[in-house]
């Protein structure tokens, strides 16, 4: 403030200085006439404009900064670094193995040997019928032998002539391991059939007596008595069963009875008890008979009987 009014009275000063020299040079014009002693009307003064104070701008006091605590920055956490796993060895599928076309082979004859090793010293295992299909899976070095599967479920040996192969024997793999050739016993002669007996079956009956007497003529009479240890004691229901080996015919009696009756026979001049009895005729020539007994049902009851008929 006080520097403003120093500047004013300066700026006063200096007007009236100035204004000062102009007054004076008016005063000395007007004293020279004498004037008229006419009142003058004064000039109304017109004051100058005083000069305003043109206010200064006032200076705004600044705000007292109060002293804020800036805070420390946070301290923004670290993103966490999250562990990229290892890559994991993927397994490697192991390569397939290239397919291996196994020869085939497929006999050409029947009862063919399946030998347990190459060649015929060795035992065989069975037959190969003609059309059989084999695996082949080595050889011999000579080629003259296969090594072959399967023969219920076993490998063993066939002759290489008797297999007609997929492949050129060539191209089958050479069999290293051989096994050892059997040492063949020696061949003993075989022993002299023993003459074993045939055990003679055990029939109910058996024949006693046999007598045949000439007749004359060209029949056949047959008398048999059928009895159970006693001359008198006959047995029904017994036949007797003729067979002509001259040709193969069979003939068959009627049951026997339990009583007898008598045989009139010719050139004997005595009668026989019989109770079964046979009439054949006629005989074109001399015949071979086999007779034995049987029962209803045809069941052998003795041993054979032969005999032969003179007509």
């Amino acid at each position: 403030m006080r520097h403003r009014v120093y500047a004013l009275l300066l700026a006063l000063g200096l007007m009236a200085l100035i204004m000062g020299c102009s007054v004076g040079r008016l005063i000395v014009k007007e004293e020279a006439p004498t004037p008229t002693a006419t009142r003058t009307a004064r000039p109304t003064f017109t004051p100058a404009p005083t000069a305003t104070d043109t206010p200064q701008p006032t200076d705004t006091p600044l705000p007292t900064p109060t002293p804020t605590e800036t805070p420390w920055p946070t301290e923004t956490p670290l993103p966490t670094e999250t562990p990229t796993p290892a890559p994991t060895d993927t397994p490697q599928a192991p390569p397939s193995p290239t397919a291996t076309t196994v020869p085939l082979g497929v006999t050409t004859m029947d009862n063919l040997n399946f030998r347990a090793g190459p060649g015929t010293a060795y035992a065989s295992l069975g037959k190969l019928s003609q059309g059989t299909s084999l695996e082949v899976r080595k050889r011999l070095a000579d080629s003259s032998w296969l090594r072959v599967c399967c023969y219920q479920d076993q490998e063993g040996w066939v002759a290489a002539e008797y297999v007609q192969l997929s492949v050129s024997i060539e191209s089958v793999a050479v069999d290293d391991s051989i096994p050892p050739t059997p040492t063949r016993a020696p061949t003993q002669p075989p022993a002299p059939p023993t003459n074993t007996p045939v055990p003679t079956p055990s029939y109910r009956f058996a024949f006693s007596t046999k007598e045949e007497f000439p007749t004359g003529n060209a029949f056949l009479d047959l008398g048999v008595r059928i009895t159970n240890g006693g001359a008198d004691n006959f047995l029904a229901g017994f036949r007797i069963k003729l067979i002509d080996t001259t040709n193969g015919k069979e003939y068959l009696s009627k049951p026997s009875t339990s009583t007898f009756y008598w045989t009139d026979m010719q050139g004997f001049g005595a009668a026989k008890k019989a109770n079964v009895n046979f009439e054949f005729m006629p005989m074109s020539g001399p015949t071979n008979w086999v007779m034995y007994v049987t029962d209803e049902a045809g069941n052998r009851l003795s041993a054979d009987v032969t005999f032969t008929a003179q007509p």
